[in-house]
């Protein structure tokens, strides 16, 4: 699978395949308990999501879920956690705790079923929160197909806004359920791969998989 090279502009170390080893991923694991070990709910009415670090092929994700669904799926990033927290903070309004439940086990395998290529579909369920424009595009990027593309422009018309390119592109690095929401699927009208809020280096490998079947050689594993 082929795909020419965005002219979007990245930031830095977003381009290229970074170089990990045992000390980033260390400090990775360091930073989330220090970043989701600090609360804990008083008592057991109190709402709260749990949160945990799953590790895959293209470095380890960041997960959230209640006892119900998956809030939250990302790439982790090393000194950006308490980002990550606030901003699940101010989404959900409650208590994000570091320990695993049974929607993130199932997580968990589904993750490593996607990754060995025998996974074409995230059953987990999931819960999404954003705006009303925000929540049509996602559930339209969730109908591209396993292995297939499509343009931003071509989301637009199908939620009914030909002329959004770029809101869908905006929505598009707002989503938190990376993966289960396909937004790496989404290419550029000319073929161009654009940004990637999980880091431009894996839209491909993310769309070789799919198209292949398998990561490219090389590619995994990749550790913090």
């Amino acid at each position: 699978m082929r795909h020419s090279k965005s002219d979007t502009p990245e930031r830095k170390g977003d381009s290229a395949m970074p170089a990990e080893g045992d000390a980033t991923a260390s400090a990775l694991r360091v930073e989330f308990e220090e970043v989701f070990g600090r609360d804990r709910p008083d008592n057991a009415s109190i709402s709260y999501r749990r949160v945990v670090l799953l590790e895959t092929p293209l470095g380890p994700m960041l997960a959230a879920a209640s006892d119900r669904a998956v809030c939250w799926l990302e790439f982790a990033r090393h000194r950006e956690l308490e980002r990550s927290r606030a901003e699940m903070q101010r989404r959900f309004g409650v208590c994000m705790v570091s320990g695993a439940n049974p929607v993130l086990d199932r997580l968990r395998v589904e993750l490593r079923d996607y990754f060995r290529g025998t996974g074409r579909a995230f059953t987990v369920p999931i819960e999404m929160r954003g705006t009303e424009f925000q929540e049509r595009v996602w559930g339209e990027l969730q109908r591209i197909p396993y292995g297939a593309t499509s343009s931003y422009e071509a989301v637009a018309q199908r939620i009914g806004s030909p002329t959004g390119a770029r809101a869908v592109a905006r929505a598009n690095a707002t989503n938190r359920l990376c993966l289960i929401v396909p937004c790496h699927r989404v290419i550029a009208k000319s073929g161009a791969l654009s940004g990637y809020s999980g880091g431009v280096w894996r839209k491909p490998l993310l769309l070789e998989l799919e198209g292949t079947g398998r990561l490219p050689r090389g590619a995994a594993p990749i550790k913090g």
